[in-house]
């Protein structure tokens, strides 16, 4: 466990010095086995300017042995390679861009981790799930007692439906003084209607 520690921030001191080159290599320098690793790389000429007319080749080790020997894919303007997923490991690669008879090297590296997230616990935990609805102010059910389950939300105050029109008349019957107001008023309307001649 202490190794793999150091070899962690080892990994990540080397992948977060600046890289000022021509030649950069953009990757992340820690993966799980579950992940597609996807490296980047990018040439900049005289100019500051990204310019893929170059080749990049790439060698994938593993201890020291070469696992895999292949050439970068060109996108609108730098490269990238698609390994896919690899088992858990340290691994270094060594990219070579060449033009003309301009070559530059670029050597990196990474670690992909087991993801043992999922295999921890794969047991249902009964006694979380029960304090988390008894704080909450639900209820538990195991699946034996699905019908009950069903029998309480059906019997629950959450669910009945409460029309507009008995919210409205609730209100009025509540405050009194809402429904006099409201009877002020289409008296007046009903008034002025009479008034200008329309009713």
């Amino acid at each position: 466990k202490a190794f793999h520690n150091l070899l962690r921030k080892t990994v990540n001191f080397v992948s977060a010095k600046a890289d000022n080159s021509q030649f950069r290599i953009k990757m992340l320098s820690e993966f799980t086995d579950m992940d597609e690793i996807v490296i980047g790389a990018e040439f900049y000429n005289k100019l500051g300017d990204l310019d893929n007319i170059g080749d990049v080749n790439i060698k994938l080790l593993q201890n020291d042995s070469i696992i895999l020997i292949s050439e970068f894919q060109k996108t609108s303007n730098n490269y990238r390679y698609n390994f896919g997923r690899l088992p858990p490991g340290a691994y270094s690669i060594h990219a070579k861009f060449k033009k003309g008879n301009k070559e530059i090297f670029k050597k990196n590296s990474f670690i992909v981790n087991e993801l043992t997230v999922e295999a921890e616990n794969l047991s249902m935990n009964y006694d979380f799930l029960f304090d988390l609805s008894s704080n909450s102010g639900g209820k538990y059910f195991d699946w034996e007692n699905r019908d009950l389950a069903i029998k309480t939300l059906n019997s629950s105050d959450i669910f009945k439906n409460i029309t507009y029109f008995e919210l409205i008349s609730d209100l009025l019957l509540k405050s009194k003084w809402i429904f006099y107001v409201l009877i002020g008023l289409v008296i007046i309307e009903w008034i002025l209607r009479k008034w200008q001649g329309i009713i």
